[in-house]
């Protein structure tokens, strides 16, 4: 028989603790200001560099990688906690202004996208098959409920005539 393990042992897997960079900031800057636009009338800060494929801005500073505008929080803030993310006030993707930034958890960031209808997909009601979807909180995972059971009985029918026991 195994050795009993105490649930209360497991912590929450949580991102990485952000150090402060503060004192970095004059360092930060002068490696970042080169790659950002300034527009002066939403204020924003617009990442001219590499980006990832949400929009995101991507660069190394330190000999690690980082998303811009985490970095210029951590720069202009301080400690980004495990739990948290660094949320748009403006709501651009690319902005890495340090005044339009600011921390939040993800589930509050997610209520937030859908309360100004920026959640990818908001607009889908019906699955590609025409099923409405149950379910239209942003905060999980929406899976057409129809079309999963359907699945779940032809998976069953196929395993049933396949002769296998654990069908019926």
């Amino acid at each position: 028989m195994g050795k009993r393990v105490d649930p209360s042992q497991f912590k929450p897997i949580l991102r990485a603790h952000v150090a402060d960079l503060r004192p970095r900031q004059a360092e930060v800057l002068d490696r970042l200001m080169p790659k950002i636009e300034m527009i002066t009338e939403s204020g924003c800060w617009i990442w001219m560099d590499h980006s990832a494929y949400n929009g995101y801005g991507i660069t190394n500073f330190a000999g690690k990688p980082w998303r811009a505008h985490r970095l210029m929080y951590a720069a202009f803030h301080g400690d980004i906690p495990g739990h948290m993310v660094v949320c748009h006030r403006c709501d651009v993707s690319s902005c890495v202004n340090p005044a339009h930034l600011r921390l939040d958890t993800q589930l509050n960031n997610m209520k937030e996208a859908a309360a100004k209808r920026r959640w990818a997909g908001q607009e889908r009601t019906h699955c590609k098959r025409g099923h409405p979807y149950r379910d239209l909180d942003p905060t999980r995972s929406r899976q057409c409920h129809e079309c999963r059971r359907i699945k779940g009985r032809e998976q069953w029918a196929a395993k049933k005539a396949k002769g296998d026991s654990h069908a019926y």
